[in-house]
């Protein structure tokens, strides 16, 4: 369990967001634990060159820093709630699956370029006697290096806009936009490649705040190799 700054740090963004929610008159119209490993519904997508094969099964190797260009899946859940009896409870959580994804270069590097890092975070909740929805897309750009058989990780998380929120009320139903109001962590972790699938966790549990994130690293396979034209003769 690590718990840190990201905490107090949430708490004041999420307080925040609360007292704006619950301050705004939109404009109203007429009401119309370990996680085991998940196969996301969406792959990575290298960068696609015209004929590369299909990446081939092998292995896990679990030995060590790879020997070549080598693709993992970082598997995240996401958690967070808010609560304070009979006044809100708003809740944001991953959806299931999420995962994002790098690659362990033959030099040690590792970086996420080209790579589909995109997950989606939903936001629901009570605020006094209205409904609230919306959801967000939580991006990360991954980098760090490899030696001994430990990968170092620096994981930018960011979303891509403000959340976008319908709220429903007895008098009706509106939108409400909040930009830059929420913000995601950066975080620098040291996963074991010899282990299978190595977690890492940051989490707190502070009576009306709690939150529970979780990064799990695991092999995905090697990375394609795009195939060299033959010249015609």
């Amino acid at each position: 369990m690590k718990t840190d700054r990201y905490g107090s740090i949430h708490l004041l963004l999420v307080l925040a967001l609360v007292s704006v929610v619950a301050s705004c008159k939109p404009t109203y119209t007429p009401t119309t634990t370990v996680v085991p490993p998940i196969k996301p519904e969406h792959t990575p997508t290298p960068t696609p060159v015209a004929g590369e094969p299909e990446p081939p099964t092998a292995e896990p190797m679990l030995s060590g820093c790879p020997e070549a260009d080598w693709l993992y899946q970082l598997d995240y859940t996401h958690s967070l709630v808010l609560d304070q009896p009979g006044q809100f409870h708003l809740e944001m959580v991953a959806e299931p699956g999420a995962a994002f994804y790098l690659v362990i270069h033959e030099d040690g590097t590792i970086d996420s370029q080209d790579l589909e890092n995109a997950v989606t975070v939903v936001f629901t909740g009570t605020i006094q006697d209205c409904e609230v929805h919306g959801e967000n897309t939580l991006s990360a750009d991954i980098f760090g290096l490899c030696a001994d058989g430990m990968a170092t990780l620096q994981i930018n998380e960011y979303y891509a806009q403000g959340f976008l929120f319908t709220e429903t009320c007895p008098e009706g139903t509106g939108t409400l936009g909040l930009e830059s109001l929420v913000s995601a962590p950066e975080n620098q972790f040291d996963f074991d490649l010899r282990q299978e699938s190595d977690q890492q966790v940051v989490e707190m549990d502070a009576g009306m705040l709690s939150f529970r994130y979780t990064w799990t690293l695991r092999e995905y396979g090697m990375m394609p190799i795009p195939l060299i034209p033959q010249a015609q003769e």
